[in-house]
């Protein structure tokens, strides 16, 4: 195993300029639903949004293709403004490439943001939100603190 470089704020500042966004499919929910990210899958983190009744779930999104795709599920006690934004990191050997949702924004005690999906080859892949409260700012809010191989079979 080969060690995977640490991101830096120089470095996500740089890659964040080759986002390619555009061929992401934007996703957003309100809805009291189930929650999107893939708890039996690749690693989650849950966090307790301090000051709030609020909780945000990081991780992957489960695809009918097996694409990787990144989420983030806010749930909270009651209605707050909730604004999140989910990235996915992918290591492609050389440098990190990402793929984020946008910012999302509700008035909702449920928000679920994800990224489109995402094929393109075995490598290293991590999640990365950042979530907005009722003006509290929270993030990054990383899926694992170790990017996970996988190899997306779509």
């Amino acid at each position: 195993m080969f060690a995977i470089p640490t991101l830096s704020s120089r470095r996500l500042r740089r890659s964040g300029a080759v986002t390619a966004v555009a061929a992401a499919a934007l996703l957003a929910s309100s809805a009291a639903a189930h929650a999107q990210v893939n708890t039996q899958g690749a690693p989650t983190h849950n966090y307790y949004l301090q000051g709030t009744n609020c909780q945000a779930l990081v991780g992957a999104v489960k695809t009918a293709n097996g694409a990787a795709e990144g989420g983030v599920d806010v749930t909270c006690g009651s209605n707050h403004r909730i604004t999140a934004r989910a990235v996915e990191y992918r290591w492609n050997g050389s440098s990190w490439q990402t793929w984020s949702s946008g910012d999302w924004t509700a008035y909702t005690s449920y928000l679920t943001v994800h990224t489109g999906p995402i094929c393109g080859g075995p490598a290293y892949w991590f999640t990365r939100a950042y979530v907005t409260v009722d003006g509290l700012s929270y993030g990054p809010l990383d899926s694992n603190s170790v990017s996970s191989y996988y190899d997306p079979p779509c």
